[in-house]
């Protein structure tokens, strides 16, 4: 049984309304809400990979290769940027982050 476009379409919508749902609910916890927008992102990924697969084109995977590459480095980015600020204050809420400054 091979797999069609629509399975991955439904992939991609489920973790879509998944990062969705996490990204509206957590909006005070900043680790919680970037976790549910790199699940926002890999939702994206999957369909330009899907569609490339199924159009015959190169250029969704290499896209998705380079959103990746900025993505982890402003993952790195954002949770080193944490965790100085979890050693200053002691908690990581984003209620605290107008409080920062230098």
């Amino acid at each position: 049984m091979t797999i069609g476009l629509n399975h991955f379409l439904c992939v991609s919508m489920a973790l879509f309304v998944i990062g969705l749902v996490g990204l509206m609910t957590n909006r005070r916890h900043l680790i919680r809400s970037l976790l549910a927008l790199e699940v926002l992102l890999l939702s994206v990924h999957i369909l330009f990979v899907s569609f490339s697969a199924f159009l015959g084109h190169i250029h969704g995977q290499v896209i998705t290769l380079f959103v990746l590459a900025v993505a982890a480095a402003e993952a790195a980015i954002g949770l080193a940027l944490l965790v100085v600020f979890f050693r200053r204050r002691q908690g990581v809420h984003v209620d605290q982050m107008s409080e920062m400054k230098g």
